[in-house]
């Protein structure tokens, strides 16, 4: 769903909210259903877009293996916000984030052809809200089981919010950066130390 912050961003010609909100959307929505809707609404906003840099992209899948590679990307398409860098990161988010494709897959078979959905299994009766939405995401293939992952996905979600909050308040982007990754991948790992 698209916020409204992110319509009156557009409107305002907000470019660094818009940029960011759009670069954060792919962390969060894995079937880039909301990126590509937010790339729609804001596609005729000036200077959104910048001329690819020509800066290396890695199409050796080898090298996508953890969070490093997708930090870097993120980082990158702050400093060259083009068309070829997003469109890389969804290829890599993709691999590292199956359910993402399967996900895009499945919206784009709906849209040509009409599916049956299966009955939901009963429901079971559960201890929380929390319990309820990860056992929905366990089903639909949200949740990342390696600890690992998790740290990092968190380190580089912290990372990108850091630098957000970093750019927004005038501190040194890369310390912004740099100290959401550390803050939010530490807080992961003491969450998950049990997994």
């Amino acid at each position: 769903m698209i916020t409204n912050s992110f319509r009156v961003a557009v409107e305002n010609g907000d470019i660094v909210s818009v940029r960011a909100m759009i670069k954060n959307s792919m962390l969060v929505d894995s079937t880039f259903d909301e990126l590509n809707q937010m790339m729609g609404i804001a596609k005729d906003l000036p200077g959104l877009y910048e001329p690819y840099d020509e800066g290396e992209l890695s199409f050796n899948q080898n090298d996508w293996a953890g969070n490093d590679y997708i930090a870097m990307m993120m980082s990158q398409l702050v400093g060259n916000f083009c068309h070829e860098r997003i469109e890389h990161l969804k290829k890599v988010v993709g691999h590292l984030r199956p359910a993402a494709l399967r996900s895009q897959q499945t919206t784009s078979a709906s849209r040509t052809e009409i599916r049956q959905t299966p009955p939901s299994p009963a429901p079971q009766p559960l201890r929380s809200g929390y319990q309820k939405q990860s056992n929905r995401d366990r089903r639909n293939d949200r949740i990342v089981s390696n600890r690992g992952t998790k740290i990092a996905v968190g380190a580089v979600a912290g990372g990108v919010a850091g630098g957000v909050v970093a750019g927004i308040t005038s501190v040194s982007v890369l310390i912004g950066t740099i100290t959401g990754a550390a803050v939010v991948g530490a807080i992961v790992a003491v969450t998950t130390n049990g997994e």
